[in-house]
């Protein structure tokens, strides 16, 4: 594989000054595994030195430098992880929620509740509501827009004729702006239903918990610490 020095040279600059560290502080915390001259860490960086030891990537690789994989420092793949690059690919979510998810891994409980959650259908229809409510708001902004510039055609038209046929567009577009309108609030509405499902599926086996157990005393509460 062909690399890209001047691009492989910009990342590592870029993760040096994510971290907040000069050169002379990355060369510093390197010198226990391979020492680094500073001429040679700006010939990195600038994109002008080719003859990069695995040795110095690897250690840049660790957790305590840039916490990456190789692949990334080499510019293979624009994650910091190769798994992170293949969820993305395979998924198209973003790498913050990646690494959500990647680090419930290690919080098993976490994991379980999101794995029942994606096979459960209320979860599936809560997706859904959401993708189709968010598309007729925006399309309610969009014709919003509309709107108001017609209406300041309307108001600086010069003939009754030029009013007339602005009134007749602004009538036709204040039509559909009321239809979805009328389906953001019944996907909003579906979505109250769909978590309240969702809970009801969740926690059909708790009993109801009358509003007395939740009532507030004005008297302060006393712990025993021993």
């Amino acid at each position: 594989m062909k690399y890209n020095f001047e691009k492989i040279g910009k990342r590592v600059k870029e993760e040096r000054k994510a971290k907040n560290w000069t050169q002379k502080k990355l060369m510093e915390k390197l010198s226990p595994y391979c020492p680094l001259g500073r001429n040679t860490l700006s010939d990195i960086e600038n994109g002008i030195c080719s003859n990069i030891s695995l040795t110095l990537f690897s250690t840049l690789c660790k957790e305590e430098f840039f916490d990456c994989d190789m692949g990334y420092l080499l510019c293979e793949y624009d994650e910091k992880h190769h798994i992170a690059a293949d969820i993305k690919e395979a998924t198209g979510l973003d790498p913050d929620a990646i690494n959500i998810i990647l680090n419930m891994k290690d919080r098993f409980l976490k994991l379980s509740i999101l794995n029942g959650l994606l096979k459960n259908d209320c979860f599936l229809a809560i997706i859904d509501g959401i993708s189709f409510a968010d598309y007729h708001m925006e399309k309610s902004k969009e014709l919003d827009s509309i709107e108001k510039m017609i209406q300041e055609k309307h108001d600086n038209a010069e003939t009754m004729e030029e009013r007339g046929k602005l009134e007749k567009r602004f009538n036709e577009y204040r039509t559909e702006h009321k239809l979805h309108d009328t389906k953001s609030e019944a996907y909003r509405y579906k979505l109250t239903v769909a978590f309240s499902r969702l809970l009801e599926d969740r926690y059909e086996h708790f009993p109801d918990i009358s509003e007395s157990h939740w009532k507030r005393t004005s008297e302060p509460r006393h712990y025993d610490i021993f």
